[in-house]
């Protein structure tokens, strides 16, 4: 048997430690610069699907606006149509309430005509009372009229007197109770309206009205002294029947 003996050379040892040294170093370089790339390239792909994405957006916000303008237009729109509908709805109701005023002044002419040729002379067409809310007080509405035919103007002075009970006895008082009674001054017709406050406790019966006309009196109804009296009977109406009385209609101009 024989041995070699090899002499030791240190410097290649470490030579060949440095080349392995440099190649793991080439080989984690290579690697990093391969991994950077691919994430360098999937860093720009979503960098464009950002941008898009806030392009998506940008467009969406944009239509969002006009969408949001169009609704306030609309709404403006739908705003504008309601009020007109409702002006049309109005202006309905004042064509109504105009058309039933005209009925009903219709009718209040056409009676006061045939009452007037019927009964000629200074008159009274129609008296109506409506409770109030104060105990005791009373709205009264009075039309007084006279024949149309050759009808001159007519002044005077009106009172009421009114029959009932009070407690276990009949009374009879007079309103207004004390001071001048009212007035009237007309030629065709004259609606008179006023309040009765009668005593507490007193329940009327009836109610008399009595016209006294300045100089000579006609004789329709005529009374003792050229008073004309006329008696009804003590009828107050509702509040609901007080609310849909229709204004009466201004006289005409005794002038013409």
């Amino acid at each position: 048997m024989k041995f070699v003996v090899k002499p030791h050379r240190p410097e290649a040892v470490r030579r060949r430690r440095l080349g392995l040294y440099l190649l793991a170093v080439i080989l984690f370089a290579a690697g990093w610069a391969l991994g950077w790339f691919y994430h360098a390239a999937q860093l720009q792909a979503l960098r464009q699907q950002v941008e898009s994405l806030s392009s998506q957006v940008s467009q969406l916000e944009r239509d969002n606006q006009r969408y949001q303008a169009k609704t306030i237009d609309l709404q403006q729109q739908e705003k504008v149509r309601e009020a007109a509908v409702q002006e049309l709805r109005q202006q309905l109701a004042g064509v109504n309430r105009q058309l039933d005023q005209a009925h009903n002044e219709l009718l209040f002419f056409n009676n006061l005509m045939a009452e007037s040729v019927q009964n000629p002379g200074l008159a009274v067409h129609e008296l109506r009372v409506f409770p109030t809310k104060a105990t005791q007080v009373y709205l009264y509405r009075l039309v007084l009229r006279q024949s149309l035919k050759k009808a001159r103007e007519q002044t005077g002075r009106y009172w009421f007197t009114l029959s009932g009970i009070q407690g276990d006895r009949s009374r009879e008082i007079r309103w207004p109770a004390t001071g001048p009674a009212g007035a009237y001054r007309f030629k065709y017709f004259q609606p008179l309206e006023g309040m009765l406050d009668l005593p507490p406790g007193f329940v009327p019966e009836r109610i008399t009205v009595h016209l006294a006309p300045d100089g000579k009196a006609r004789k329709a109804g005529q009374k003792h002294k050229g008073v004309i009296e006329t008696t009804l009977p003590w009828q107050p109406e509702s509040d609901e029947e007080q609310e849909h009385v229709q204004e009466r209609p201004t006289e005409p101009d005794p002038g013409r």
